[in-house]
């Protein structure tokens, strides 16, 4: 008998045992196990109302109470952020800009300027009383061929230049796209359009570059150049501007002629420097051009000038022939005024349907990928209005 009471006995005693040490801990912390019965009983209501009321604070007491029950190992249900809360987060995260990493690009309201196409200057011979007695002259004034040292001379040169034939039928063909456009602004600067022969002879209307660091269809060396108005930078150099260049080459001449008083020795003073020219006039007594003894080339510059000129105008008296199919006539094109500066010039140039490429060429003067514009001043970018523009006959801006 009393083993089958211990079959039910024993156990039941280890069950109170057990029990007696899980209460035992409550027992001794009577007043947590009150707050454990409480938090236990009432938590799902508790959990309800904070979920419905976001602004029920918790209670510092159910806060204490956690930490009891962490240490007891106790399972509880304990609410965590209120739900109203989160959504209060998360909608703040929604509105909340997201800073630009880019600085917002300013938009510009260029002038976009139609341009006439410039006509062709098929004009062969001097007008009025500057008309040559000779056909062979240079700002009205006649080459002295009576002179046998002189004659000798500008036939050298003229024979020198018509051995290049192909050359300077590529240079006749290309006149024909400048020579309208620039010999109107000689003419609105008072000079004579002779002057034109110059920048002939100086590149044969190529935006060259020297060995000195001369460049553009007038040879401007960088120190002439800023002191005839034309801005030399980083990302501009406008002496391979053609029509600017040219601008900067009527002041330039205005300037010498006036302490001159000849426009041969200005053409003189062109090639190696006011001073030069008046140091050899002071020094031999003549201010005839002919007459003066200067360096080699000084003294076959003005024959050089004075044969191109010859050859240009009457090119079939000198056997060379022309195809009337190669002629480069001027490029129809408008004008984008810009006074700000231009981070991309590809960007730019399409945004007016070009290419960078068909911008280089028009505008050869843009030495950079973006402009640096110069504070004040105005820009005028030049595009071709078709695109169906030949490379070959862009090749000199």
């Amino acid at each position: 008998m009393f083993s089958k009471l211990s079959y039910i006995f024993v156990p039941s005693l280890f069950a109170v045992g057990g029990l007696f040490m899980v209460l035992q801990p409550a027992y001794q912390k009577q007043e947590s196990l009150s707050q454990l019965r409480y938090a236990t009983a009432n938590v799902r209501t508790l959990s309800e109302e904070l979920h419905t009321n976001a602004q029920t604070p918790v209670v510092p007491a159910l806060t204490s109470l956690i930490e009891t029950d962490c240490k007891q190992n106790v399972i509880a249900v304990i609410p965590t952020t209120p739900k109203a809360d989160v959504v209060k987060k998360n909608d703040e995260k929604k509105t909340e800009k997201t800073p630009n990493k880019k600085a917002k690009k300013t938009i510009y309201k260029d002038e976009v300027v139609e341009v006439n196409t410039p006509k062709e200057d098929t004009s062969t011979k001097e007008e009025g009383n500057q008309k040559a007695e000779n056909g062979f002259s240079f700002c009205g004034e006649n080459v002295p061929l009576d002179n046998e040292m002189v004659k000798s001379k500008f036939m050298h040169e003229l024979n020198k230049q018509k051995k290049g034939r192909s050359s300077l039928a590529a240079t006749i063909q290309l006149s024909h796209r400048y020579k309208g456009e620039m010999m109107r602004i000689l003419k609105e600067n008072g000079l004579h359009p002779d002057i034109f022969y110059v920048a002939v002879a100086e590149s044969g209307l190529a935006n060259l570059t020297s060995p000195r660091g001369a460049k553009g269809f007038w040879q401007f060396m960088p120190d002439a150049a800023v002191n005839s108005g034309l801005e030399i930078s980083a990302t501009v150099d406008e002496r391979l501007h053609p029509m600017k260049a040219t601008l900067a080459a009527c002041k330039y001449f205005k300037t010498v002629n006036k302490m001159l008083h000849d426009w041969t020795l200005s053409a003189a003073a062109y090639n190696m420097g006011a001073g030069g020219v008046l140091n050899a006039v002071s020094r031999q007594g003549t201010r005839n051009y002919y007459d003066l003894n200067l360096n080699a080339e000084t003294g076959h510059y003005l024959y050089r000038i004075v044969a191109f000129k010859a050859l240009m105008e009457n090119p079939s008296e000198y056997g060379i022939k022309l195809n009337s199919k190669d002629k480069s006539a001027p490029i129809p094109c408008y004008i984008v005024k810009v006074n700000h500066d231009i981070d991309n010039l590809a960007d730019f140039a399409k945004e007016h349907n070009a290419t960078i490429k068909e911008l280089k060429m028009m505008n050869p003067w843009l030495i950079s990928n973006h402009l640096a514009a110069k504070k004040g001043k105005t820009y005028e970018i030049r595009f071709p209005k078709s695109s169906n523009v030949n490379a070959n006959e862009m090749v000199a801006r």
